[in-house]
């Protein structure tokens, strides 16, 4: 039995396990927020498993209990022994009513039970992912005492479970009791009264008790069959989320080269809450080859624009377009895989250096990798493990630096040759030198792709070729670095506001990126070019004489 049934139920578990996080992945981006891994994790591990226990018990106890039980009913009907029959269903009936009563009460105490066993593996798992902001704050005990009383309610929860399994497991036994009972006084009578010999009586006898044993598998069957429901409830309720971004079924597979009208943001109206737009009727063209910087203050929307840009949520009205394509109707796995990132927070896997690099494109090769990683200033350090590459870098990539990491998503970067570069925050992490060096290795990457640097230092995107200012979810400023110095706008504040804080030693500028338009300004002397004849010197290391300063501040 179990050599047939291993197998199929292993198949069933894994194609379940399977479609669950598939179907995680397909969510939007704004599920994921909500969501807590360590409940996410349990949910699927004991939904699955309770799924192939339910498989078992259908299939090697169920049908074989109502099997027994037909039979049972059956031999009495045919030996003329139909009270003994009718009161036999009658116990069955009322049997499984009371159990199917008394369970739907003790559901809701496993309901309860189970959420509290998802709030421990919750708390014990966030406790351990952050292991590193309980020690800077000396917490352990602190956590250790949370875990405590999770621990505590769960082990409340599970004696009132047992209590009551104990008032079904009694109702059951008193049901039976009554039962049997009742076909054995029956069956005593009839022998006193000389219609039915010692035989028979015998035989009545025989067959009630292997009728009670099968009765009692029922209940006890049943009991189990509704915990794994339970559990299985969590587990339908994943499935059943809806999917918020789907791809339209008309969506077009040709590839995505972004260069034509290049990318465009037309009216474009959203809000992560409904009674609060980030964007408001924002329009943005961005040119082929283009490097453009967004700035802003936090909370603007400037990363908004990278994730509306990959679809991980619908803009609420307006439309976003790539060489006139909506994006709605380019299915997202081809949006996604013309689109390399390096966002703020560089997430890594608990895999090698290598796997990590080699994520953005697995059939590169290890010259691919060396290259990349070179690009991003990192090759020496790996080769300064002892691994080298194939060091582990724990989890969370803990291992490394936060620079060290901003470096392997640049180097993922590299090593994927994507159309359109987003850039948020990419440098943010980076010591100045390495910053510089990096900045000459983006120069070869920005070549033929279409850039956007989101950044709120301005230094970062100072040599792009346009920088939109965004303010209250619309642009309200763009043009050149030295162009919205001299208008003296928001963008200006912003500059003076940050060179105020910078230390006044004269540090090296980042080198321009590669673009058209970078090469012909600087082919061109112009008023734009050349700071002194705005009345702007750089400002690197403070205020500039030739330029007013504002008041200062109080």
């Amino acid at each position: 039995r179990n050599l047939i049934f291993t197998p199929v139920a292993q198949h069933t578990r894994e194609r379940i396990q399977l479609a669950v996080l598939g179907h995680l992945h397909a969510l939007s981006h704004r599920y994921h927020l909500t969501r807590k891994t360590g409940a996410t994790i349990h949910v699927i591990e004991s939904g699955t498993s309770s799924l192939q226990t339910l498989l078992s018990l259908s299939a090697f106890h169920v049908l074989p209990s109502l099997v027994d039980v037909a039979l049972c009913v059956i031999v009495f009907s045919l030996r003329n022994q139909g009270r003994l029959a009718f009161v036999t269903s009658i116990t069955v009936i009322i049997y499984m009513i009371v159990t199917s009563v008394v369970s739907e009460w003790r559901m809701k105490i496993r309901r309860r039970l189970l959420f509290l066993s998802k709030q421990a593996k919750q708390r014990a798992i966030e406790s351990l992912m952050n292991f590193e902001t309980v020690k800077y704050f000396d917490a352990a005990d602190h956590e250790v005492a949370l875990y405590k009383k999770a621990l505590e309610d769960q082990h409340e929860a599970e004696i009132k479970s047992e209590r009551s399994l104990l008032v079904l497991n009694a109702v059951q036994q008193l049901v039976m009791s009554c039962g049997l009972m009742s076909c054995m006084l029956d069956s005593s009578a009839r022998v006193l009264q000389g219609t039915m010999t010692v035989g028979d009586f015998v035989l009545v006898n025989t067959h009630l008790l292997q009728l009670y044993s099968p009765l009692n598998w029922m209940g006890s069957l049943y009991r189990m069959i509704q915990q794994n429901f339970i559990e299985m409830e969590q587990l339908f309720l994943l499935l059943d989320e809806p999917i918020e971004i789907k791809d339209a079924s008309s969506s077009a597979s040709c590839p995505i080269t972004c260069e034509g009208e290049g990318i465009v943001f037309k009216d474009v109206n959203f809000g992560y809450e409904q009674d609060r737009l980030i964007l408001k009727n924002f329009s943005l063209r961005i040119f082929p080859g283009e490097k453009v910087g967004v700035v802003g203050a936090s909370g603007c929307g400037k990363s908004t624009l990278g994730r509306l840009l990959l679809r991980f949520y619908e803009p609420e009205s307006g439309k976003i377009t790539i060489d006139g394509r909506d994006l709605r109707d380019i299915p997202q796995r081809h949006l996604r895989r013309a689109i390399s990132v390096v966002p703020q927070d560089s997430a890594m896997f608990q895999e090698s250096i290598a796997y990590n690099i080699r994520y953005s494109r697995p059939e590169a090769s290890m010259e691919e990798v060396f290259n990349a990683s070179h690009g991003a200033q990192l090759h020496d350090r790996i080769v300064s493990f002892p691994d080298g590459y194939e060091t582990e870098l724990g989890e969370r990539g803990l291992r490394l630096s936060g620079g060290e990491r901003q470096r392997v998503a640049l180097a993922r970067v590299l090593l994927r040759a994507s159309p359109i570069l987003l850039l948020d925050e990419a440098t943010s992490a980076l010591d100045t030198t390495t910053e510089v060096h990096v900045q000459e290795a983006l120069q070869d990457a920005c070549k033929g792709r279409t850039t956007i640097f989101i950044s709120h230092r301005l230094n970062a995107v100072s040599d792009a070729d346009r920088i939109v200012v965004l303010s209250d979810g619309s642009v309200c400023e763009e043009g050149t670095h030295e162009e919205l110095i001299e208008k003296r706008g928001k963008y200006f504040s912003l500059w003076m506001h940050q060179q105020r804080h910078t230390d006044s030693t004269p540090t090296r500028s980042p080198p321009r990126l590669y673009s058209p338009s970078n090469t012909a300004r600087a082919s061109s002397p112009s008023p734009s070019n050349a700071p002194s004849m705005l009345g702007v010197q750089p400002l690197r290391g403070g205020y500039s004489p030739a330029t007013p300063a504002p008041p200062s501040a109080p």
